[in-house]
């Protein structure tokens, strides 16, 4: 089983220019930062409708949303988990905050992830401090993604 699986829409992540094997080595790093092993972890990518029916089904919400993550740990050491993602909400957002699709991507990516780690943003100051380690991984993803081409013949 792979650690971080990305159940569909394989040649999205190419189109965007995202190389999995860069996003995997970023996500790993970013939860044995906080002390954490990784047994799974699937990131799915839905549409705005069918996100929602997520949300009401298993959250009783009924609004829009870019991600859901569902923590299905059964212990402190492993973490196990399942972030749905609207890709429709993602390329709205990324249009509204004046970045690319796949910043955005990788922001909402590196956002479910440390909820993953216990991290919330329920506050405000909860919200700077989510923002601001969001910013620090979407940098090490790209400095990660440098290294690896100069890497590569």
């Amino acid at each position: 089983m792979n650690t971080f699986a990305f159940e569909n829409k394989p040649d999205w992540y190419r189109r965007k220019n995202i190389h999995k094997r860069t996003l995997r080595t970023l996500l790993h790093q970013l939860f044995k930062d906080y002390g954490f092993h990784v047994k799974h972890v699937s990131f799915i990518l839905l549409s705005d409708e069918a996100l929602l029916q997520i949300n009401r089904k298993y959250l009783n919400h009924d609004y829009y949303t870019d991600v859901i993550t569902f923590n299905l740990s059964e212990n402190q050491e492993f973490v196990v988990g399942e972030v749905y993602m609207s890709m429709d909400t993602i390329k709205t957002n990324a249009a509204r905050f004046n970045c690319s699709v796949k910043d955005e991507f990788l922001r909402v990516t590196i956002h479910s992830c440390l909820h993953l780690c216990g991290l919330d943003d329920h506050n405000e100051l909860e919200q700077q401090e989510m923002r601001a380690k969001e910013d620090h991984y979407i940098k090490k993803f790209y400095d990660i993604d440098t290294e690896k081409q100069e890497d590569e013949p």
